[in-house]
């Protein structure tokens, strides 16, 4: 719609996302700008909204949550990833936190041959040597591991 002024103003697809029963995944978290993770606290409390505050008059400026939409963030936690911002306690306390492990080797083998075409055989000389790496560093005789991008690369 245009305003007075001439501008045009557009809401963005993640807007129409919230009112709508599903879930949305907000990847990286960490490396999100104070201003863009300042929007969340109250779509992630118990207010349920998004509030759009340049929206025209003739607009609707709070977003309402549907009680059936779900949001799933992702981060990468710790001293190893630089770039990132460290997650305000506020919006920590606003999720549920899952660390997850790296897979069991049967897993890792079957992703790889499904995400790459690789043989089986070729997956499981990747995995294995991954695991061996993983445990290494575990033990603290390797100052760094191998990620499931890593095998896949």
């Amino acid at each position: 719609n245009m305003d007075k002024g001439g501008s045009y103003f557009d809401r963005a697809p993640f807007t129409y996302a919230l009112q709508k029963p599903g879930h949305i995944l907000l990847d990286e978290l960490t490396r999100a700008t104070p201003q863009a993770l300042n929007i969340l606290f109250p779509v992630l409390d118990w207010r349920r909204e998004l509030y759009m505050d340049m929206a025209p008059s003739d607009e609707e400026r709070v977003i309402k949550v549907h009680k059936d939409c779900w949001l799933i963030g992702t981060a990468n936690l710790g001293a190893d990833y630089t770039g990132t911002s460290e997650l305000d306690k506020a919006l920590k306390n606003r999720f549920t936190f899952v660390e997850l492990e790296h897979p069991t080797i049967d897993i890792e083998v079957a992703l790889l041959t499904h995400r790459t075409g690789i043989l089986k055989k070729g997956a499981t000389l990747i995995a294995n040597a991954a695991a061996l790496i993983r445990e290494a560093y575990k033990n603290m005789t390797l100052n760094d591991e191998v990620s499931m991008r890593d095998t896949l690369y």
